[in-house]
């Protein structure tokens, strides 16, 4: 297993138990893809809520939530253009892209929710 896929294993281990165990009843080759899905995704909501694993907020979360959301954009936007940027999460969101061609309207979708936050 690369660094990118055991990094999204730890990833959804550590953040969601269920996520974890419903994972396990896709059909092999799709886990390793949704792991790095939801690497993303766990990455992504942690930046924006200033929290670690869905857990711990800071109290001034607000605080430079727009400048986040626009390194999330950025860094995503790499990730979206097929660029690997040595970093586990994009780099990982990258693969599941290229090998399932997922539009690129549905992670950019995700990140425009986040300005509601």
């Amino acid at each position: 297993m690369d660094v990118i896929t055991e990094h999204a294993h730890q990833s959804i281990k550590q953040g969601s138990r269920s996520f974890s165990l419903a994972s396990k009843f896709l059909p092999k080759r799709y886990r390793d893809d949704v792991a790095m899905l939801y690497a993303w995704c766990r990455y992504c909501d942690d930046v924006i809520d200033g929290q670690e694993m869905g857990h711990g907020q800071i109290s001034d979360y607000k605080h430079g939530q727009l400048d986040r959301l626009s390194y999330l954009n950025k860094r995503t936007a790499e990730a979206l253009s097929g660029k690997f940027i040595n970093d586990p999460i994009f780099d990982g969101l990258a693969k599941v892209i290229n090998n399932n061609c997922i539009d690129h309207k549905y992670p950019n979708e995700l990140l425009r929710g986040f300005s509601m936050d």
